[in-house]
C-alpha cells in the first residue's frame, strides 16, 4: 500500500505519471522480519523525486481501491501462479511452511488465501501505526547524495509517530525426528524435490563462513562447480541443476546471487533438486541424501577445500555489483549485527578459515537423519509406497554411461531411505495455502 498506492497528495496514477519523466521509482519488499522501502533516482532529479518518496512513507491515503487491487494480485499469486507456474518455487514454499510450522516463519510472506481475503483497510492502518514509527526505522543511503539529503531524511522520518513494537525472540522451529515427507499431488511433467532442516547459525561468525565453503562445494547456487550439480546433472543428465543453501534464499529461480533484505533470525539448510523425470525421482532423492551423508561422514578433502576457497574469494566480488546491492548488504549487516562488512569479512575469511574449521562446521550443523522432504509430482500414492517400502530404485539412461557410473548407481539404488509410511503425507495442490 505504501509503494503501490495513493498518498494524500496524489493518486497512484498521478504518482506514476510524475515518476516516469524522472526515470525513477520506489518499491517495497517485505520479509518475515524486515520491510524495506527503497528508491533510486539520478541525483539531478532528486529534488523532484524526494517529496514523492517521503509522502509514500508518511502520507499514504490507504485507499480501498488500492487495497483491492493489491489483494487481487496477491490472491492470483497464491491461487494460480505459485500453484501452477513453477513446481520448484511451489516445493520450496511447502518446505518452508513444513520446517517452520507453528512459528511466525511457518507461512508464506504473501499470506494465506483466507487471511489475504480478510484484510481490511483498518487492518493495514493499524499495522502501519504500530510498526512504522520513528524508533523502528533505519535509514540507508548510497551513491551521489549530500549531507542535506541525509538531514532531510532524518528530519522528515522523525515526524513519524513515536513508539516501538519491540523485538521478540523468534520461537525455535519444532524438532524433526526422522525423514518426514510431504508429497504435493499435481499433474505435472516432472518431479521437483526440496529437502531441508533448520540450522542454528547466522552470518557474521567464523563458523558461518566455514560452513559457506562446504555449502559452495556441495551446491553453489546456479553454478556448475557444485558437487551435486556435477554428479546429478553433468554425470547422469537427470535434471537442470542441484543446489544447496545455508540461508533463506527466496526466488531462487529468478536470481543468480543471494537476495538482500530477507534477513531472519532462524535459518535453514536446504537442498534444491530441480525437476527430474518421474521415473528417476526416488533414485535422485537417494543420490542427494547419499552425497549429503558422505559430506557429513567424511568432510571435505584438502583439494576440495582449496579449490572451493579460491573460487569463493573471487565469487564474492559478484554478490553486490551495484550501489543498491551494496546498500542492501549494509542494511543486512545492521540487522545481523555484523562488525564491519559481511562482504569484506567473507573475502577475509577465505584467507583465515582452515580445512579443520570447515569440517568442524559440517559436523556441528549438517546431518542427514532428521529432515523434511517435499515432492511436487503426480502419482503420489505410488511414490509413497516406493518410499515406505525402501525397495531398490534402479535407473535407466537413454544414452550409454561409463561402467564406473553404472557401478555406483547400483549402490545409490539401495541407499537406505529410512522413511516410514506414517511420516509421509499427501496434499492435493488445490488445498495448499488456503488457511
Amino acid at each position: 500500500m505504501l509503494a503501490e498506492g495513493a498518498t494524500r497528495a496524489n493518486s497512484y496514477e498521478q504518482i506514476l505519471d510524475k515518476l516516469f519523466p524522472l526515470a525513477a521509482g520506489y518499491s517495497a519488499s517485505t520479509a518475515v522480519e524486515m520491510t524495506v522501502i527503497s528508491g533510486r533516482v539520478h541525483k539531478d532529479n532528486l529534488d523532484r523525486f524526494y517529496p514523492l518518496l517521503i509522502q509514500s512513507v508518511r502520507e499514504s491515503a490507504f485507499e480501498r481501491e488500492d487495497l483491492d487491487r493489491i489483494k487481487s494480485r496477491t490472491l492470483s499469486y497464491l491461487e494460480n501462479a505459485l500453484r501452477f507456474s513453477s513446481d520448484e518455487e511451489l516445493g520450496k514454499a511447502v518446505l518452508y511452511n513444513t520446517v517452520f510450522v507453528g512459528t511466525p516463519y511457518g507461512h508464506l510472506v504473501a499470506g494465506t488465501i483466507k487471511s489475504v481475503r480478510s484484510i481490511t483497510v483498518d487492518d493495514v492502518e493499524d499495522f502501519y501505526e504500530k510498526h512504522f514509527t520513528r524508533e523502528n526505522v533505519v535509514i540507508g543511503l548510497g551513491g551521489g547524495f549530500d549531507r542535506a539529503t541525509l538531514e532531510n531524511l532524518q528530519r522528515d522520518l522523525a515526524a513519524l509517530p513515536a513508539g516501538s513494537p519491540g523485538l521478540t525472540s523468534p520461537p525455535p522451529p519444532p524438532a524433526i525426528r526422522g525423514r518426514h515427507t510431504t508429497i504435493v499431488e499435481k499433474d505435472c511433467a516432472a518431479t521437483a524435490i526440496s529437502i531441508g532442516f533448520p540450522i542454528d547459525l547466522l552470518r557474521g561468525s567464523k563458523e558461518w563462513y566455514a560452513l559457506a565453503v562446504a555449502n559452495s562445494w556441495l551446491g553453489q547456487h546456479r553454478n556448475q562447480s557444485g558437487h551435486l550439480y556435477q554428479v546429478i546433472r553433468e554425470t547422469r543428465g537427470l535434471n537442470y541443476g542441484d543446489y544447496t543453501y545455508i540461508e533463506h534464499f527466496p526466488s531462487g529461480s529468478a536470481l543468480l546471487v543471494p537476495p538482500v533484505n530477507v534477513c531472519r533470525r532462524r535459518q535453514i539448510f536446504e537442498m534444491w533438486i530441480r525437476p527430474v523425470p518421474h521415473a528417476a525421482r526416488v533414485f535422485v532423492l537417494r543420490e542427494a541424501l547419499r552425497e549429503l551423508q558422505k559430506l557429513v561422514d567424511q568432510g571435505m578433502t584438502e583439494e576440495e577445500f582449496n579449490a572451493t576457497r579460491d573460487f569463493l574469494r573471487k565469487y564474492v566480488l559478484h554478490l553486490a555489483p551495484t550501489t543498491m546491492d551494496r546498500l542492501g548488504y549494509a542494511m543486512d549487516d545492521r540487522f545481523y549485527g555484523v562488525e564491519g562488512s559481511h562482504l569484506e569479512n567473507f573475502r577475509r575469511a577465505m584467507d583465515e578459515v582452515s580445512l579443520a574449521d570447515v569440517n568442524a562446521a559440517i559436523k556441528k550443523h549438517l546431518q542427514c537423519e532428521n529432515m523434511e522432504i517435499v515432492f511436487v509430482t503426480k502419482g503420489a500414492e505410488s511414490l509413497k509406497d516406493s518410499l515406505a517400502s525402501d525397495a531398490p530404485s534402479p535407473i535407466a539412461y537413454p544414452t550409454p554411461k561409463p561402467e564406473s557410473v553404472l557401478a555406483e548407481d547400483l549402490q545409490i539404488a539401495v541407499f537406505p531411505l529410512k522413511i516410514r509410511a506414517e511420516d509421509v503425507r499427501i496434499l492435493p495442490v488445490m488445498e495448499l495455502f488456503e488457511r
